[in-house]
């Protein structure tokens, strides 16, 4: 049994962080859950859970959602109870190959990894994370800890077929070390059944554009009290990156949130930390434009233009998906919803696209290149458009 590393790099070797550092507003785990504590964008989600007192009684958790809806501060809220520290003691814990040296956050009752983050060779660092978590949780008192799968929708294929036998191996009764798995994904329809069943899912839904607005206007009179006493000291989040001291959001910048917020599709954001940047925007136009959009934006001026379409141009714009992480069935269900909306596709051709969609996804990632296959799709929507399989034989 290794001794795991905790808050020491190794030295002479390169370190990959297995987490997004989060370096504005909320940071620590307390410092998530204190914001939760003084404004809940999801007031009774936890509370209606009913989950155990005793951590061995504990169940496996999905916390499911759109980006942006407070998953993450609502998983620290539902494990803080498991946590003797509640959630105070915050390190980081590296697990060493011959190459790099990966990091990632635990605190004392459960360790983080962001499963997007495990690269191509997800099957054997993930292994070597899982033991090095058995190895810290052999040496606790009561042998129990939860591993956190953040943005488990972005696991990689080969991990998700054998991610199941972990569950079984550490939920096993016999077994001297029990691991809890809680995953947070955007989706669900690509999990297996046999992990879905062994999980308790928890829908966590996208706020009202009200309930952004007011989370806004509380969180600066959050209160933070001092370690050594029961001083309170006000402390705005804004004043980590700004030279801001006001008590309370000025009014106007009230006024420009609400006002980008008003143009703004909910949907489009994808961190609540966003939203504390609208009140210094003199307008909407200063919004920064969507990776997102600008990519499949530049897809469909394209398609939209075969006469002009230079397939190498065409091709650098697909990949662009793949530059930029993109999610590629949102790319794709982007794209058909616009060409039906503007009318561009009969319903046939609709109905045509959505199942030759279903071969793709099939297909897609398991079957030669993927640029290949999502090329594929979308010169079959082109050809949808214009009707060029309906034209005569040699037109």
């Amino acid at each position: 049994m290794s001794v795991p590393q905790i808050d020491t790099p190794p030295n002479n070797i390169e370190v990959v962080p297995l987490y997004y550092p989060m370096k504005y507003y909320e940071t620590k785990y307390e410092e998530y859950l204190r914001s939760v504590q003084h404004y809940n964008i999801h007031p009774t989600l936890v509370s209606s859970l009913g989950l155990p007192e005793s951590i061995t009684q504990l169940t496996n958790l999905i916390f499911y959602g759109p980006p942006g809806s407070g998953k993450y501060s609502q998983m620290l809220s539902a494990i803080q109870r498991y946590s003797p520290s509640s959630l105070e003691y915050d390190k980081k814990m590296y697990v060493q190959t011959e190459k790099y040296a990966y990091q990632f956050r635990i605190s004392d009752i459960h360790y983080e990894v962001d499963m997007g983050l495990l690269g191509c060779n997800a099957k054997q660092i993930w292994h070597d994370v899982v033991q090095q978590i058995v190895d810290a949780v052999s040496v606790k008192h009561d042998k129990i800890g939860i591993v956190v799968c953040k943005n488990f929708h972005t696991i990689h294929s080969e991990l998700l077929e054998i991610f199941y036998s972990y569950i079984q191996e550490y939920r096993n009764r016999l077994s001297s070390i029990q691991l809890r798995f809680v995953l947070m994904t955007e989706h669900l329809g690509f999990i297996p059944n046999n992990i879905i069943d062994t999980c308790r899912v928890i829908s966590v839904g996208r706020p009202s554009k009200a309930a952004y607005m007011e989370m806004l206007v509380q969180q600066p009179k959050l209160r933070k009290y001092t370690k050594s006493g029961d001083t309170t000291i006000e402390e705005e989040f804004v004043q980590k990156i700004s030279s801001c001291r006001g008590r309370i959001l000025a009014q106007d910048a009230v006024d420009k949130t609400e006002e980008v917020l008003a143009a703004l599709d909910v949907r489009n954001i994808l961190n609540m930390k966003e939203l504390n940047y609208f009140g210094k925007l003199s307008g909407v136009e200063q919004l920064p434009k969507e990776v997102f959009n600008v990519v499949c934006n530049a897809i469909i001026e394209q398609m939209l233009e075969p006469a002009k379409l230079v397939h190498t141009s065409f091709r650098d714009a697909i990949y662009d998906i793949f530059i930029y992480n993109l999610d590629v069935v949102e790319c794709m269900w982007y794209i058909l919803e616009y060409l039906v909306r503007n009318g561009r596709l009969k319903p046939a051709d609709t109905s045509d696209i959505l199942t030759r969609m279903y071969g793709f996804l099939k297909y897609f990632n398991n079957n030669y290149r993927p640029i290949y296959h999502l090329e594929s799709m979308f010169h079959y929507m082109i050809i949808k458009i214009f009707d060029y399989d309906e034209l005569p034989a040699g037109v």
